[in-house]
């Protein structure tokens, strides 16, 4: 089994993007930590689109 340690970062957003991402983390059953770590991960190609554990597409906003 592979050891990872996370490191915690905060990050400020603004309030329509904060309502985004609890209207789907609500939605898919995810909290918002998850839904940031699904998004950032997307952004950067380290998620492949058909993954079986991905619950739904992260809509753009703006």
């Amino acid at each position: 089994m592979a050891v990872t340690k996370d490191t915690q970062i905060g990050a400020k957003f603004e309030q329509k993007i904060v309502s985004e991402i609890d209207k789907y983390a609500a939605l898919h059953e995810m909290d918002r930590s998850k839904v940031i770590r699904l998004a950032v991960k997307q952004f950067l190609g380290l998620t492949p689109s058909n993954q079986p554990s991905q619950k739904g597409k992260l809509s753009k906003v703006g």
